[in-house]
């Protein structure tokens, strides 16, 4: 679908046509293609009323499947320190807090990470949109990174049980949760929400 769209689309748009790409090349590990097309145009961040994603935090989980540690975290580095830089402007912005808790926790800073992740979900008070499932999940990440593998679940469950843009097949697929393949209780949430027909993909 992506790649039959005309060419006067602007794939910088908003919300941006690229951020999915990117996912999708990401997951078929199309590692280059997807580097390529971040760096494609000027902004930094995809952004939407649902999500603030520097590109720096999607280049970050390419370095790491790549094994390019020190590409790594410089991209947590200047994904912190813009997101940092912009919630001072944006006290209140649940997604930038979001987006930073994950950058928090690939720099080892714990208490911070889950800090930011938390008051991401808080800030919606209450509200059951979209960006709920992008705060679960954001959290969920961060719980993993930080490898607390029971709390993450508990909010990928969360996520899989409310309207959402995320599904069981596509957390199936996601490298994001690679360090969860083998564990029983990921492997029961899919199917409980409907992945079994799903090919579970490997770790790289």
């Amino acid at each position: 679908m992506l790649e039959g769209l005309p060419r006067n689309v602007g794939l910088e748009e908003n919300p941006p046509i690229n951020y999915p790409w990117v996912m999708a090349d990401m997951i078929e590990r199309r590692y280059q293609e997807a580097l390529r097309r971040l760096s494609s145009g000027s902004s930094k961040v995809y952004e939407c009323a649902n999500f603030y994603t520097p590109k720096d935090l999607l280049a970050v989980q390419i370095h790491g499947l790549m094994n390019q540690t020190e590409l790594e975290q410089a991209s947590y580095e200047a994904a912190r320190d813009l997101l940092e830089a912009r919630i001072e402007e944006q006290p209140k912005n649940g997604n930038m807090h979001s987006s930073l808790g994950i950058a928090y926790a690939g720099l080892g800073r714990l208490d911070d990470a889950i800090r930011e992740g938390r008051l991401g979900l808080e800030l919606l008070a209450g509200h059951l949109g979209p960006q709920l499932g992008f705060r679960l999940k954001d959290l969920a990440q961060i719980y993993v990174m930080l490898g607390d593998y029971d709390e993450a679940l508990n909010h990928l469950d969360h996520l899989l049980s409310v309207p959402a843009f995320y599904s069981a097949p596509y957390l199936k697929a996601d490298p994001t949760w690679n360090s969860l393949r083998d564990n029983s209780r990921f492997l029961a949430l899919l199917e409980k929400h409907g992945a079994t027909a799903v090919p579970l993909s490997p770790a790289p």
